[in-house]
Formats: C-alpha cells, sequence, structure tokens
C-alpha cells in the first residue's frame, strides 16, 4: 500500500515538473521517494518461516531472522524466507492412472535384483543453519540436496539386503 501511495506521489511530482506549480513537484517527489523508501524497509517473516539477509557488501549475515517484522536496508539488504516447518517428499511411482514422472528409487539387492523403492521422508530446515544453507544450496535446496541424499542413502540401504528379506521380514528395518 506504501508502495503505491509512493508510486502516486513521485508521479505526481514529476508531472508537476511541467507545469507553472513547478514548486509543489520536489516536496512531492520527495514524499513520494520517502514512502517508497520505508515501504521497502520492512520485511516480515510469517510463522514457521525463517528470513536469511543477504547484503551486498558483506555476504550472507550470519543471524537469521525469526518470525516477526524486521528492518532491512533496500537497495543494500534483500531477505530470502525459507520455509521451517516439518515438509515431505515422495519419491515413487505413479499408481493407476496418474500422470506423473516415475520419481521411484531403482535398486539392486545383495543378489543383484532391481527393485523399485517407494519413500517419503520428512524434513525441515534447522533455523539457525539457514544462512549456511543459503550460501552453500540455495532456495534449490530440495533437488540439490535432499532427494540425491534420499536416493543414495536408500541405494546403499537395499544392497544390503537379499531381494525376499525386503518383501518380508526386512522392510520396517529399511
Amino acid at each position: 500500500m506504501l508502495n503505491l501511495a509512493g508510486l502516486a506521489f513521485l508521479l505526481l511530482g514529476l508531472g508537476l515538473f511541467l507545469t507553472p506549480r513547478r514548486r509543489l513537484a520536489g516536496p512531492l517527489v520527495g514524499l513520494g521517494a520517502a514512502f517508497l523508501l520505508l515501504a521497502n524497509s520492512f520485511v516480515v517473516v510469517p510463522a514457521g518461516h525463517v528470513g536469511v539477509v543477504f547484503n551486498v557488501l558483506r555476504g550472507v549475515q550470519e543471524r537469521p531472522l525469526r518470525e516477526g517484522v524486521h528492518l532491512v536496508l533496500p537497495g543494500l539488504q534483500q531477505a530470502v524466507l525459507y520455509d521451517a516447518r516439518v515438509k515431505e517428499v515422495t519419491l515413487s511411482a505413479p499408481h493407476e492412472g496418474e500422470r506423473r514422472a516415475d520419481t521411484s528409487i531403482r535398486a539392486r539387492s545383495k543378489e543383484g535384483l532391481e527393485i523399485g523403492v517407494d519413500v517419503t521422508v520428512q524434513y525441515r530446515i534447522l533455523p539457525d543453519e539457514a544462512p549456511r544453507l543459503h550460501r552453500e544450496v540455495g532456495p534449490g535446496y530440495l533437488e540439490t540436496l535432499i532427494v540425491p541424499q534420499v536416493r543414495s542413502k536408500v541405494r546403499d540401504a537395499v544392497g544390503q539386503y537379499n531381494a525376499a528379506d525386503l518383501i518380508s521380514t526386512q522392510r520396517t528395518a529399511l
């Protein structure tokens, strides 16, 4: 809302530069610029989220932003929000009639038989580690970090069991 008001004052002031009321143009442009600066100086971190501030001069700040309203310096700082609530990712074959990619994990059992594994993993970001995650991986951490790690760990685990054991007795252990 403040962005809209600031833009309106700014445009009105710029339009007055071309009229006999030029003396009002400067204050209106200044007021519009102040509104725009004020509107972009605050970031709201919603419940269950954490903010990471990137400073143009110093890089990623080590202290994450917790829930609430925070002051940032427009042009110098940018806040990136991460969802810190528990989420899940499912890697599975599509059910009959579903039109989506097969994301199930193909792994070899101890005796070398190929087995398709469906898995669901719950994960969440540790708020204090969000700046490190942002610096080292970025917002695409699910595709870059979590899914490849899950695939690797499941393949390693499946390779330790016989196919018959995986289907019956060792399924819960896996």
